[in-house]
Formats: C-alpha cells, sequence, structure tokens
C-alpha cells in the first residue's frame, strides 16, 4: 500500500521571499538605531580624551606660571597638542589626541597631522601674543581665567574646504567662523549625532547642540552680534543667529 505523504518538507518560493522582505525591514528599522549607539559610545570616548587633553594643559600651565603656549606660527607652525609632545607631556599619536569618530590617517614623518582632531580655541579674552624673532608665539593665560567651568577651550573641530566636505585630518584651532571665505580656519564640527563635546578650562566636558555654544562663544566681547558658523557631520556650514 502506497504512503500519500501531505506533508512539505521546506519552503516555497514564496514563503522564502516573505521572510527575506521582513529580514530586511527589520535590518532597515534596526541599523539607525545601532549606528547611533556606536557613536554614543565613540562620544564617550572623546569626551574623555577632551577631559584628559584639559588636564594636561592644566599641568603644563602650572609648570609654567600659568600660561599654555598654544599656536606659533613664521618659521614652522607649531600647534597644541605638538608642544606638548615636544615638552614631554604627551606621547607622540597618543591616543587622547584622536577623536574616534574620525578615521585615523598614517601620516608616517608628518604624523603631527594625524593629531588634529581637536580644536583649541583661537580668540578670546586670556590668549596673548607674542613676537620673538621671526615667530609669533600665542599663549593661553590659564591662571587667569575668572570662570574656568564655562569657558570652554577644546572641542571637536574641523576645517571646511568647501560645502559638504572638511579635512580628513581636521584642524588644530576654531574661531568663531562668522566670515564668508573663512575655508581654511578651524570650526566646531557637530561629528557625535548632531552634538559636539567640548571640554573647558576647569577640565569638565559636555556633549552640546549648535545653538548651546552661542553662550560659551559670547565671552569673547569681539564676537558680539555676529553669527555662529558650525560645521555638520558631513561639513556643511551652519549659521547659528
Amino acid at each position: 500500500m502506497l504512503n500519500n505523504k501531505s506533508d512539505r518538507s521546506g519552503f516555497t518560493l514564496i514563503e522564502l521571499l516573505v521572510v527575506i522582505a521582513i529580514i530586511a525591514l527589520l535590518v532597515s528599522i534596526l541599523l539607525p538605531s545601532l549606528q547611533k549607539a556606536k557613536e554614543l559610545a565613540r562620544q564617550a570616548v572623546c569626551q574623555s580624551n577632551l577631559h584628559n587633553n584639559t588636564l594636561v594643559m592644566a599641568l603644563y600651565a602650572e609648570d609654567n606660571d600659568g600660561t599654555m603656549v598654544t599656536y606659533m606660527w613664521g618659521g614652522g607652525d607649531l600647534f597644541w597638542s605638538v608642544h606638548l609632545f615636544r615638552t614631554g607631556y604627551v606621547e607622540r599619536r597618543a591616543a587622547s589626541l584622536r577623536c574616534p569618530s574620525i578615521p585615523y590617517m598614517e601620516g608616517g614623518a608628518d604624523w603631527m597631522l594625524d593629531v588634529q582632531t581637536y580644536g583649541l580655541r583661537y580668540t578670546g579674552p586670556y590668549f596673548e601674543q607674542e613676537k620673538i624673532g621671526s615667530q609669533y608665539w600665542t599663549s593661553f593665560q590659564y591662571s587667569q581665567v575668572e570662570r574656568p567651568n564655562e569657558y570652554g577651550l577644546l572641542a571637536d573641530s574641523a576645517g571646511a574646504v568647501a560645502a559638504g566636505s572638511f579635512f580628513l585630518k581636521q584642524y588644530f584651532t576654531w574661531q568663531y567662523g562668522h566670515y564668508d571665505w573663512m575655508y581654511s580656519d578651524g570650526m566646531i564640527h557637530l561629528r557625535h549625532n548632531d552634538n559636539a563635546n567640548m571640554g573647558f578650562v576647569d577640565g569638565h566636558c559636555e556633549s552640546l547642540e549648535a545653538e548651546e555654544f552661542r553662550p560659551i562663544m559670547q565671552l569673547d566681547p569681539a564676537t558680539d552680534g555676529l553669527p555662529l558658523r558650525v560645521l555638520s557631520a558631513n561639513g556643511n556650514k551652519i549659521n547659528i543667529e
């Protein structure tokens, strides 16, 4: 007597396509959340980096009459992170000098370009410039800051080169960014889920939206009445009136 088997042992093509469609839908729903979670983790590491960098700067200033050298130009540029390395306060290519949200580029002999993911405030109160020979040295007077918990010093930064792009190796200063021609100068970079991290003189770090940088920048009298310009994650300039 023959067995009449009516049970199927597999999926039909239509059932398989439905399953694939459901999986694809779930991936499209969950992937943005996963990417955002990963960025939050990188943002936390970035905040720790900024905290460590501001503390190292404070230590340097304590050892040097309350002053931190921030930038030198003329006869070879020197910026804050390289100066800290050359004076023995940080290691070469120290991880704390690089934001984890920016791809690391091995610079070879020009390794200094690889540690420009954090920009130092370039203008504002407590900055002094001195000419020594053909060189101009800019320094920040740490010991004179009256409200260190309100004075933002280091931040995620980038240098815009055109609409929708920025320097892959970033920039080492940030300014108010209010001039139309200001493409190569650094601006605050909203690279962490439309936020940017900022380290303050007292050592604490905050994640801020674009509008939240205005009261911090208004500590600089030169910015009165000027729009705040920052960069989006992909390098588009954003004006905050």
